[in-house]
């Protein structure tokens, strides 16, 4: 209405070029209970906040306690996975960096526990 064009506009749209990695590759998680694994997202090999990170399994175990991360100002992101059939075994977690490439596997470690 009042804002007039004085040329045409360039919009340019940029990849994110974050990287991720676990913080720990294999993580012990107890049969029954949750195992938490983290992931460290990286921007020219420094801590990035705000990135938004999206998680998916495989193997052993039942829920994901999020779908969706977002990383915290050490660049950190944390997901639960729940293991609540008492099976022992592996997954496979796997983080990907929404709207760009970078992906990253870590591994929970199901073990039974003798309770006293």
């Amino acid at each position: 209405p009042n804002i007039q064009e004085s040329q045409d506009g360039l919009i340019t749209f940029v990849v994110p070029t974050n990287k991720i990695a676990p913080v720990f590759k294999n993580v012990r998680g107890i049969s029954g209970g949750p195992g938490a694994i983290q992931f460290r997202v990286t921007l020219h090999g420094k801590p990035s906040a705000g990135v938004r990170v999206k998680f998916s399994f495989k193997g052993v175990g039942e829920n994901l306690s999020a779908l969706n991360g977002v990383s915290d100002k050490r660049g950190l992101v944390t997901v639960y996975l729940t293991n609540l059939k008492f099976q022992r075994g592996s997954a496979v977690v796997k983080a990907r960096v929404i709207g760009g490439t970078a992906i990253a596997t870590g591994y929970v470690w199901w073990h039974k526990v003798k309770f006293l």
